[in-house]
């Protein structure tokens, strides 16, 4: 293993060597996650939203953007959740309370090929705004057209 040594600039600034770079698979504009542990600094590629599906990547985009629980559900059980709670609980619901917090539930359809294939929830503590609730839609078409 190489040693690398590197002056910190007055923003506290240092440059990560371009082997290090490549062997992380690190590119411009990529994100980086940073640890200190046991006197170290690590350092490792964030996989963000790269390495699931794109139902996944959407729950997170809306999650990392929002701040709301996400809960994607096809016709009959959850598939993927951000918050603990039971299908149950969802389905016709306008609001829900877990652990003693109140939600108020957002259902957006999930189509693909003109059937309805499943339903996005997003809990929130306040209603969403018609530009919340459009850039939400869209990010479902988006996320549904790449599949």
């Amino acid at each position: 293993m190489k040693l690398y040594t590197k002056r910190i600039d007055e923003l506290g600034r240092v440059v990560i060597p371009k082997s290090i770079r490549t062997k992380l698979g690190i590119i411009p504009d990529d994100y980086v996650e940073m640890n200190y542990l046991d006197g170290k600094i690590e350092i490792r590629k964030d996989k963000g939203l790269q390495e699931t599906s794109n139902y996944e990547n959407m729950i997170k985009l809306i999650r990392k953007v929002y701040d709301y629980d996400i809960v994607l559900c096809n016709k009959i059980e959850i598939k993927s959740s951000t918050i603990d709670i039971k299908y149950e609980q969802l389905v016709d619901s306008n609001s829900v309370i877990i652990k003693e917090k109140p939600y108020f539930v957002n259902k957006f359809v999930i189509n693909i090929d003109s059937k309805i294939e499943g339903h996005l929830y997003v809990l929130s503590n306040k209603l969403l705004s018609d530009e919340s609730q459009n850039i939400i839609k869209k990010l479902i078409d988006y996320f549904t057209n790449k599949q």
